[in-house]
């Protein structure tokens, strides 16, 4: 996903240390937070605990952030990666490619 994003010409940090938070996936453009979450770390009631403690924290820092299943990363980056970028512009209206 780094990759896909760094491709796109846009500046991305992996496992940056957020205050509140703790070290996040991906920090794009300095000031984003992607998640790519994978099924083997992210199944439990504990990872489900945490990723929402997680989000509230981002959200009343206000940084946004957006959260992919791996699956979806892994499968299509570049249509990842222009979801986050069209976020960064601010466009919320993507409609998916491939259907869950």
């Amino acid at each position: 996903m780094r990759d896909a994003l760094m491709d796109r010409g846009l500046v991305v940090e992996p496992q940056r240390l957020i205050e509140f938070v703790g070290h996040v996936d991906l920090w794009v453009e300095e000031r984003m937070v992607v998640e790519i979450d994978g099924y083997a770390f992210h199944s439990s009631r504990e990872a489900l605990g945490e990723d929402s403690r997680r989000n509230n924290a981002l959200t009343l820092s206000g940084i946004p952030f957006l959260r992919f299943p791996a699956v979806d990363a892994l499968r299509d980056p570049d249509l990842v990666a222009a979801r986050i970028e069209a976020a960064l512009r601010g466009r919320t209206n993507l409609q998916r490619r491939h259907p869950r």
